[in-house]
């Protein structure tokens, strides 16, 4: 999932590079014309359906990434 190019959630037809998308978000947002998205709250630059949100937080790897830390700091014995 690390591709050098994502896919515009606003238009389907961007690909953008990676390290470019949060500019390219601003200046798409202006003209969309679609069903609203919600941002996901552990990424800015997912945009999801909110009726999508719930199966995406179970597959975003920066969602996953934050439950894993987040249990071990909660689970170390040692505080390392």
């Amino acid at each position: 999932m690390d591709s050098e190019f994502l896919i515009c959630p606003y238009n389907q037809t961007h690909r953008v590079l990676r390290f470019r998308m949060p500019a390219h978000l601003i200046k798409c947002k202006k003209y969309y014309q679609g069903e609203p998205l919600q941002t996901c709250p552990f990424n800015a630059t997912h945009l999801i359906r909110p009726d999508r949100m719930a199966k995406h937080l179970e597959i975003c790897d920066d969602y996953l990434t934050a439950k894993m830390e987040k249990f071990y700091a909660a689970t170390s014995s040692d505080g390392i």
